[in-house]
């Protein structure tokens, strides 16, 4: 509007940290409201539901949404909020519950929700899946994977237990450092394999 020169002049402006915070905020609300607007359009969704603390000592509510855009199955991630005080499954229930009603979303029209298995979320009583069921009893649920893996490599025989550790130790070898992952990628991507990278196993 003012021109090139303007232009350039502007952008030698430094912006101050609200400035950039602000700027932040605005395109996370614009990203929100367009995933709540899909959702909403689908009508059906599936939620993942996750408790964690983080480094600081906080507990960190986090929920992936998975919902058909399309004709396309989309997996957005859909908020993160930190539990205050306690991380009972009534609070998880009650968090994640504001948000869907926040969101124009209920749960009537959540179809499954996938969850760590831990008390607070699978409690027979006051778990986060138990009062999900009391609002919606079709309310499909299921374990996440890497916990599942987990629990697996627990409880294997003695004769695979030797396979397994080689396996972790191969996959950690490559992890160690930048260039043997670079290289690995290198190697599967000539051998056309679907996927070029590794995971660090840790204990879970």
């Amino acid at each position: 509007m003012l021109g090139p020169d303007a232009v350039k002049d502007i952008a030698k402006v430094p912006l101050f940290d609200n400035t950039i915070a602000r700027h932040i905020d605005d395109m996370s609300t614009d990203i929100e409201s367009h995933v709540l607007e899909k959702i909403r359009i689908s009508r059906k969704f599936a939620l993942q539901v996750a408790e964690s603390t983080d480094i600081s000592g906080h507990s960190q509510l986090l929920a992936n949404a998975c919902f058909v855009d399309k004709n396309d199955i989309k997996e957005n991630f859909l908020f993160c909020k930190t539990l205050p005080e306690k991380t009972t499954g009534e609070e998880i229930f009650r968090f994640t519950s504001q948000y869907l009603n926040h969101g124009g979303l209920t749960w009537d029209n959540c179809t499954s929700v996938c969850t760590d298995g831990a008390a607070a979320m699978v409690g027979c009583t006051k778990g986060l899946v138990s009062r999900a069921k009391e609002k919606n009893p079709d309310l499909s649920v299921t374990h996440c994977f890497s916990h599942r893996e987990a629990l697996v490599a627990k409880t294997l025989p003695a004769e695979l237990v030797p396979v397994l550790d080689d396996v972790v130790r191969i996959g950690n070898f490559v992890k160690t450092r930048p260039l043997k992952s670079r290289i690995f990628a290198s190697l599967c991507e000539k051998m056309g394999a679907e996927h070029k990278a590794l995971l660090l196993h840790t204990e879970v």
